[in-house]
């Protein structure tokens, strides 16, 4: 059997982030596992060619190309190739925001023709060793994972429609949320009623549109003041959309807990200590 792997180091500064990456891989002959005590990490396993089993929740689930067996952590689950050829890529994930799939079981997604987790995969597996490997894989595998959730076959269709629907007023918020915008506009990308765009807007997202926003402003706001220590407040207020510092610093205070000021201060401090610490890679 032929696997390549990438255990990184997990530091204090990557486990803060939302996702971050516990392993990645790719085995060209999938051995069995069982873990009788499930993993620490979530797990996603992509069947690339072949067919296997896995046994979890006293189910057995068949796993054929261009699925993924979605396992939750300390989960009892097993697996084992069903045809000789079975071959397999997976990722091992943890962070605060895997919480959304904290209520799930064991899973099977059935992924469309058009959704490549391979891409996903490999432009992951690229950044390993690197210095880019901390903030990128965090924000692929953020990506890749809202995507999967759309293919849970409990929630398939119904999401799926509305992420389709949605898809042009979310690619023209990521183009313009540094701007003002109103709802008129926002519900005017895709023809419906400010009324009706909210709803369906919290029903994919769970949050309303402006929240959505927010967010996205003040994620935005962490990497500026992460990678730009000397700039001061105001010109990152300016770069996300907010005219009054003010009232940036009150919305950052309302996701973070605490002022840019003093975030800036203690991720930075946080990076500086793991760079003094050795890093221990035999694993």
């Amino acid at each position: 059997m032929k696997t390549t792997q990438y255990y990184p180091v997990l530091t204090n500064y990557v486990k803060s982030f939302p996702f971050y990456v516990c392993t990645i891989g790719i085995s060209q002959r999938q051995e069995p596992i069982c873990r009788p005590n499930g993993m620490e990490q979530y797990q996603l396993l992509y069947t690339v060619c072949g067919e296997g089993r896995a046994e979890a929740d006293g189910k057995i689930y068949p796993l054929k190309p261009h699925t993924i067996l979605f396992s939750p952590k300390n989960t009892l689950h097993c697996y084992y190739g069903y045809t000789e050829d079975w071959r397999t890529k997976w990722i091992t994930f943890g962070g605060s925001g895997a919480d959304m799939f904290q209520n799930r079981g064991t899973e099977i997604w059935e992924l469309p023709e058009a959704f490549s987790f391979q891409d996903y995969h490999f432009r992951i597996m690229r950044l390993r060793e690197t210095e880019e490997w901390e903030i990128k894989s965090s924000v692929i595998l953020y990506e890749l994972l809202l995507n999967c959730r759309d293919f849970s076959s409990t929630m398939q269709t119904s999401v799926y429609s509305l992420k389709n629907r949605l898809e042009p007023v979310i690619n023209y918020i990521y183009v313009h949320f540094r701007e003002d915008l109103d709802l008129s506009s926002l519900a005017s990308e895709i023809g419906v009623t400010e009324e009706h765009f909210c709803r369906i807007f919290k029903e994919f997202a769970g949050i309303r549109p402006f929240e959505y926003i927010t967010d996205l402003r003040i994620q935005t706001a962490k990497t500026i003041l992460f990678e730009n220590p000397e700039q001061k407040i105001e010109d990152v207020a300016r770069e996300c959309g907010y005219h009054s510092t003010s009232y940036f610093i009150k919305k950052f205070k309302e996701r973070e807990h605490m002022p840019p000021q003093k975030y800036r201060a203690m991720i930075l401090n946080t990076a500086a200590f793991d760079d003094k610490t050795p890093r221990d890679r035999s694993r």
